[in-house]
């Protein structure tokens, strides 16, 4: 009989450790933010890092299971040096945002001005690791995580303090220059967010840092150059972007992305081109289009040459955006070909323009699409604060036969001599109407045999839908200035 021989933890196969410690970090329950782990005091994935410093082959697993997320507090120091000369530091340092951890660096990522003159600190030497102490923790009760390892950061400060500082251009080269070196430090970050408004001239170096890397970036612009700086920034990895701008100048141009799947938008204003010309390019890649803004129709639209040819979002499963960007994204000589522009939408959420970054009591409901595109796999839709035509029941139901869910929440029905048509909708379970004229209208012109929650207004007082199981009841209301909907729950009783 064979002699048993003695098998230590490190002598299993990678892979065997690799769902050992995947199960001691799902145990820990961490705060995961871009799928990377906070610093939590509360979880047990310290214990992997110790883990990691007992062998080499607990040191391949762990790196390849922990990744991290790190926060960088962005502030500004202004001294009065002399009664002629302002010393100006702008500097970043990690923070935990829920005071779990500290992360000690050896030094600040920081430049100082004094006067009109720009001197730049010699950039530190970036550490292979960092150094972390819990709150009430000594020094060498720390641990270390590998540089290499920091896979999303976030950069945060007081928006007040940076928008006084950056109020004058003389300071841009020393936040560029804080954000280059954090780059230059994180330099194999996949996620980065910028929740500060910053001018677009200081991501110009930082993102050719991370721009092999970046995988999604959500950043905050706060000036107008937006559209002659993104043309000179190309990220090949991007696969999500999403951009807040604090500028009431239109958006008209976006950053090179070849694989770019995610576009959110949010301003107040976009120029027709963002939508015909730069979301159009990414027709064929696209899976979600979010555009938070309105599109004013006195801008000059350029003359592409697709701009009336028939294209196809292959791929794209969400689409929220004003109402008149609908007809830009899909031309109407797509629907009249009997085509479907958008074979694999599962979501449409269309809005007013009005309604756009506005209290609701002062929006105008803008008007649906004369023609809806064919949507075959669509089941969710939202048409929110619109006027509509009289047969919008009869057209959803031709163009979407796999809806399940309407929301028709504050849109109003227009009459144009059209009559009313029977519509059915034989996938649809959930019905939103808030207006009690289009509430009548469902009433009169819906058959959904498998209809199970409803919710309309409180004039109506029969429900012909055998199959509802619960329902609300609505009613239009003011709290002073802000427009409530009262609702009463009348099924199950």
């Amino acid at each position: 009989m064979a002699e048993l021989t003695d098998i230590q933890l490190p002598d299993l196969p990678d892979d065997v450790l690799q769902q050992i410690a995947k199960h001691v970090r799902a145990r820990g329950k961490p705060k995961l933010i871009h799928g990377c782990i906070g610093l939590d005091a509360k979880s047990t994935v310290w214990s992997l890092l110790a883990l990691r410093d007992t062998c080499r082959a607990w040191r391949r697993v762990v790196d390849d299971v922990l990744t991290w997320h790190l926060d960088l507090a962005v502030s500004v120091n202004i001294k009065m040096a002399s009664e002629s000369s302002t010393t100006t530091s702008i500097h970043s340092h990690v923070t935990s945002r829920w005071g779990a951890k500290v992360v000690v660096l050896r030094d600040d990522l920081r430049t100082e001005q004094v006067g009109d003159a720009v001197i730049p600190e010699s950039p530190p030497q970036a550490p292979e690791s960092l150094w972390i102490i819990g709150r009430n923790e000594p020094l060498d009760a720390g641990r270390h995580i590998a540089l290499s390892q920091v896979r999303s950061i976030a950069v945060h400060g007081e928006r007040a303090e940076l928008s006084r500082a950056l109020a004058s251009k003389q300071y841009l080269p020393c936040l560029s220059t804080v954000l280059e070196r954090t780059a230059m430090w994180f330099r194999h970050a996949s996620a980065m967010k910028i929740e500060v408004p910053v001018p677009v001239a200081s991501l110009v170096a930082p993102l050719a840092v991370l721009g092999p890397t970046l995988t999604l970036l959500d950043v905050c612009v706060g000036d107008s150059e937006w559209d002659n700086v993104a043309a000179t920034i190309t990220l090949p990895a991007l696969y999500e972007l999403r951009v807040t701008f604090h500028t009431g100048k239109p958006i008209r141009n976006m950053l090179a992305a070849p694989r770019l799947q995610k576009l959110c938008v949010q301003t107040h204003l976009i120029h027709p081109d963002l939508v015909q010309t730069y979301a159009a390019q990414w027709a064929s890649t696209l899976r979600k289009l979010d555009l938070n803004a309105a599109i004013q129709g006195n801008f000059p639209v350029s003359n592409t040459p697709d701009m009336d040819t028939a294209r196809e979002w292959l791929w794209l499963r969400t689409l929220t955006c004003p109402a008149p960007a609908l007809n830009l994204l899909v031309p109407t000589t797509a629907s009249d070909e009997g085509m479907s522009p958008l074979p694999t939408l599962r979501s449409l959420h269309l809005v007013s323009e009005q309604q756009i970054g506005r209290h609701l009591h002062s929006v105008t409901p803008a008007s649906c699409p004369a023609a809806l595109p064919r949507m075959p796999s669509l089941t969710t839709a939202c048409l929110d604060t619109l006027r509509l035509p009289n047969t919008i029941f009869a057209d959803l139901a031709t163009v979407a036969p796999r809806l399940a869910q309407l929301d028709l929440a504050r849109s109003l029905l227009i009459k144009h001599g059209v009559p009313m048509s029977r519509a059915v909708f034989p996938a649809l379970e959930r019905l939103v109407v808030h207006d009690p004229e289009v509430s009548q209208a469902a009433v009169t012109a819906v058959d959904a045999p498998v209809l199970k929650h409803v919710c309309l207004h409180e004039f109506v007082t029969k429900v012909p839908w055998p199959s509802v199981t619960s329902g609300e009841l609505v009613a239009l209301g003011w709290i002073g200035y802000r427009p409530v909907v009262r609702r009463t729950k009348v099924w199950p009783r």
